[in-house]
């Protein structure tokens, strides 16, 4: 409770501080996050389905972020 508590509170409340599409490419990698770290910490198997969707959800914000000008610099 006290986790997911503290999460919730940093993230409504950073919500204001930042850009909506920055706001919009956290709240798809959540889901990611969740499917990557129960594969990753408990072992779980990822569907080839699971693995199709974390790379669409990967590519969109890739390309948001390119299509924005706010894509990251390679090399630093």
């Amino acid at each position: 409770m006290l986790n997911t508590g503290v999460g919730c509170y940093l993230y409504f409340s950073s919500i204001g501080a930042l850009r909506a599409q920055t706001v919009a490419v956290c709240g798809y990698l959540e889901p990611l996050s969740a499917v990557l770290f129960s594969a990753l910490l408990l072992g779980e198997r990822l569907l080839t389905l699971q693995v199709v969707g974390a790379v669409l959800i990967l590519t969109g914000a890739a390309l948001g972020a390119a299509r924005s000008g706010h894509a990251p610099s390679k090399g630093t």
